[in-house]
């Protein structure tokens, strides 16, 4: 072989190794880098579930928050509500008090009056017990003298018929007037002239008492006539009837133009006889 076929071959042979050399070098390269993919890949597949795991948690924390929101927005929702409803309380609660106050300051008022007019009431009342009293002193006193002149009249057998007429001279021959004559100075309380029928001719004083006092009067004056057999009594002409409280109906009963009528009195005691046969003795003449 020549020389340069050795070299020829020689060369192959180190190009080969070379090759060789290259090859084991790039495969020792290839596994590392193999094997640097692989941890590449491990480390990105072990990043990739971290940062899937992350994801998840954002995802759960994201709808927590999210759920927290809407539960705050609900909550914010019924606070407005329950706000809205308290400030439509509150605002009913003052109206209610300025009506309340209104109505306080009206009773206060009411009170007010209602206590004057009870002040004035007790006054009156005060005045009017007072006013009583004076009158009740004053009616003792001219009860006790008017007592006094009917006892002393009748300790000295009452006055005469002529002195009786005089008394009733004053009243001019009014029937009326008569009456109230013998009303004031007897102390009765009414006194009536009544027809046979038991109606009122003329009458003083109380005139509330007066048909009741007429219709007795000659009820009274026709007893007599029911007595018929039983005793020994003719037709009535006088009476004195008394009750338990002490009240006197007394009366006379006369004829006058043909016709019987009645002169009778109401009173805490009987008319003296002398005062009530003047009464109708001038009676009788007015009438005559």
């Amino acid at each position: 072989m020549d020389m340069v076929s050795i070299l020829v071959g020689a060369g192959g042979v180190v190009v080969g190794v070379i090759i060789g050399v290259v090859a084991l070098g790039k495969g020792k390269e290839l596994e590392a880098a193999k094997a640097d993919l692989a941890e590449l890949k491990r480390k990105s597949s072990a990043e990739l579930d971290a940062l899937k795991a992350s994801e998840g948690k954002l995802k759960k924390d994201l709808e927590a928050a999210t759920s927290k929101a809407s539960a705050s927005e609900e909550t914010v929702a019924k606070t407005k509500k329950e706000v809205s409803s308290l400030q439509t309380k509150l605002s009913e609660t003052e109206q209610a008090r300025d009506q309340a106050k209104q109505e306080a300051q009206s009773v206060a008022a009411d009170r007010d009056k209602a206590e004057g007019r009870a002040q004035q009431a007790e006054k009156l009342v005060g005045e009017a017990t007072a006013r009583a009293a004076q009158l009740e002193g004053e009616l003792k006193q001219q009860g006790d003298k008017h007592a006094e002149e009917l006892a002393a009249a009748r300790a000295g057998g009452g006055m005469s018929l002529e002195d009786a007429i005089a008394r009733f001279a004053g009243a001019g021959g009014a029937l009326d007037e008569i009456l109230g004559i013998l009303c004031t100075e007897q102390g009765q309380e009414s006194a009536v002239l009544a027809d046979s029928n038991g109606i009122v001719v003329a009458s003083a004083g109380d005139k509330e008492l007066r048909d009741g006092i007429a219709a007795v009067a000659q009820l009274l004056t026709k007893l007599g006539g029911q007595f018929e057999g039983m005793i020994p009594f003719g037709t009535v002409r006088g009476f004195d009837l008394r009750d338990a409280e002490s009240k006197v109906l007394a009366g006379r009963a006369t004829m006058l133009s043909g016709e019987v009528v009645a002169v009778a009195t109401f009173g805490p005691h009987p008319p003296d006889g002398s005062a009530l046969d003047g009464a109708i003795a001038s009676l009788t003449a007015a009438l005559s």
